[in-house]
């Protein structure tokens, strides 16, 4: 009795130790990257699209013939209720026409994209979804003679979308390497502006190899969002005490400290401050340690190009690295990684569609700091930048919430004026440029007051505010505007003034009425080859492109261009190009 009850015991220790033994096999740290932001929402969109793809497949055989697919969970009700709506308002086109054969059940199974990634991701990416759907034996009525899809075309893989704060319908096409009207869920091929984030899409396009869709950061950590306000950079690099705490470095703004170089490349590039601290401590220890190596000394992120020595130097790639692939995707420029150490990828890898800006900024910027098989083990790996970063800062996305006042349908920009007096004679000497510097999107205007000679001469013409607000800074050749008053350049409406005169100028702290004083153009702030007004905007920290989606309206005058400086702007019937020297051809008028 005894040794029966013995074995007893141990075939049900035995048992629970297998059974433990799976579940932890199918179970992952709460804080793993690949879970934080991919499992959940994967699962889904998996269960959704098969739910799109059976309504749209009942389309191309007969009544009785119904697909069944069965979901291995049940839909939540907020993907239910999204998907019906869905379906109940789209207007799905038929494109391709299936006739099974009388004596077979044919079985459409998409291929699925294995990601490039080097560490352990799910195979199951919202974008790489697969539905298999079983149809029953066709009526006697069916179609016999139309043919089955062409499954080697170039648009026979469909994909599920959900919209996302910033994106646009040219964007999403763009990303996917398709066009508008191969989108199912928008209102029109041709709508324009941003969308509606919670939107469904359902998209054909050509099959791409991509990267890991698994998010990495939120984009108010990439901009100078609002993470920013309040953190006390000096405060946190002197707790951590690292190299970085006694690190200094003559710049052209004089003798700099280590914080005072990251603070002024953020403010600079509208970079948040805390994303360039962060990659300084994953490449070279400066934060909390002590540079291992020469290189890490000298060159802390790792660029080794040309004029690239030195903290700030460092930084200033970053940023621009940064904004490149922050607003190449944000603005429907970027889809394909441009990897720049050799060898390359036999085939071309595309950033995965369903990430944010925010993401795709940091791979854009590990894509040139590593190849192509290295550079997501770098970012997601046990000891990967993500896992650096959640040390720091925590899972950010477990508090994180789309902003409902973000880049999407419902965002105006505020009414303004032109940002000079009614009645003087200001030409546009510039169309759509760059806001800032390299990487940044083409934003900026460039105005110029009537002169009677040409150069950099003073004018004592004056800069007005375009609308009522708060100088929250001011600098060399600037004066920032802050629309919303809060005090803050991270949130709201801010106006970026360039080329503005030290005499003259607005101090920080004015309140200013429409048409308030800003200052007197000049050339002082950068590069200027005569006396004009540079003129830009930020939402939330980000920089905003002059046309497009949310165009640059300035007492009705709507900017149009393509390529820098180029295009000019247009109210109504009337039409103004852009030109390098101010005429009497070239005055925007109220």
């Amino acid at each position: 009795m005894k040794i029966k009850l013995r074995t007893t015991l141990i075939f049900i220790i035995l048992f629970l130790l297998v059974f433990l033994s799976a579940a932890c096999t199918h179970t992952r740290k709460a804080n793993s990257p690949q879970q934080l932001t991919a499992i959940a929402d994967r699962v889904n969109i998996l269960r959704v699209t098969e739910a799109m793809l059976e309504t749209e497949e009942q389309r191309y055989v007969t009544p009785s013939a119904t697909p069944t697919i069965t979901p291995t969970e049940t839909l939540p009700p907020e993907a239910e209720t999204a998907t019906a709506a869905f379906i109940a308002t789209s207007s799905l086109t038929p494109t391709v026409t299936l006739t099974p054969e009388p004596s077979d059940t044919p079985t459409i199974t998409p291929t699925t994209v294995t990601p490039r990634a080097t560490f352990p991701v799910e195979t199951i990416a919202p974008s790489t979804a697969t539905a298999t759907a079983e149809f029953a034996e066709p009526s006697a009525t069916a179609t016999p003679n139309i043919p089955l899809p062409d499954l080697t075309s170039d648009f026979n893989n469909k994909a599920f979308y959900v919209v996302q704060n910033g994106d646009t319908a040219q964007s999403i096409a763009f990303r996917y390497g398709t066009d508008t009207n191969h989108i199912t869920g928008l209102n029109s091929p041709e709508t324009e502006g941003f969308l509606k984030p919670g939107t469904l899409l359902l998209v054909k396009a050509p099959k791409h190899v991509y990267s890991s869709g698994t998010r990495i950061l939120p984009d108010e950590y990439i901009v100078m969002g609002y993470p920013s306000i309040g953190y006390d950079l000096e405060y946190e690099v002197q707790r951590a005490g690292g190299y970085l705490s006694t690190y200094t470095e003559y710049t052209s703004s004089g003798t700099l400290t280590g914080t005072e170089i990251i603070q002024k490349v953020a403010i600079d590039y509208s970079v948040s401050p805390i994303i360039l601290l962060e990659l300084l401590e994953y490449k070279s220890h400066w934060v909390s340690g002590q540079p291992h190596t020469i290189v890490e000394e000298h060159y802390p992120l790792g660029w080794l190009g040309d004029n690239s020595e030195g903290l700030y130097h460092q930084l200033t790639w970053a940023a621009q690295e940064l904004s490149l692939g922050y607003y190449g995707w944000r603005y429907g420029e970027l889809a394909e990684i441009p990897f720049y150490k050799y060898p390359q990828p036999e085939t071309p890898i595309y950033f995965n569609p369903h990430l944010n800006a925010g993401s795709v900024a940091i791979q854009y910027l590990f894509a040139q700091l590593y190849l192509y098989n290295e550079f997501e083990d770098a970012i997601y790996g046990a000891n990967g930048f993500l896992q650096q970063f959640y040390l720091d800062f925590g899972n950010v996305w477990d508090y994180y919430v789309p902003d409902p006042h973000g880049f999407n349908d419902q965002l105006v920009q505020p009414p303004l004026t032109l940002p000079y007096n009614e009645g003087d004679e200001w030409s546009i000497t510039g169309g759509p440029h760059l806001s800032w510097t390299t990487g940044s999107p083409l934003g900026a205007l460039d105005f110029a007051p009537p002169m009677a000679i040409g150069g950099c001469a003073r004018s004592d013409s004056w800069i007005t505010a375009s609308a009522p607000g708060l100088v929250i800074r001011n600098g060399i050749g600037t004066v920032v505007l802050d629309l919303d008053m809060d005090g803050h350049e991270e949130t709201g409406w801010v106006i970026y003034y360039l080329h503005v005169r030290t005499d003259g100028k607005a101090e920080p702290g004015t309140m200013l009425p429409l048409h308030g004083r800003i200052g007197h153009p000049s050339c002082e702030g950068g590069n200027a080859t005569g006396t004009h007004l540079h003129i830009a905007r930020k939402y939330n920290g980000e920089w905003v492109q002059a046309y497009g989606p949310l165009p640059f309206n300035m007492s009705g005058w709507i900017p149009f261009g393509g390529e820098a400086y180029a295009g000019g702007v247009t109210r109504g019937d009337e039409t103004v190009y852009a030109e390098q020297y101010a005429s009497s051809e070239k005055v925007v008028h109220y």
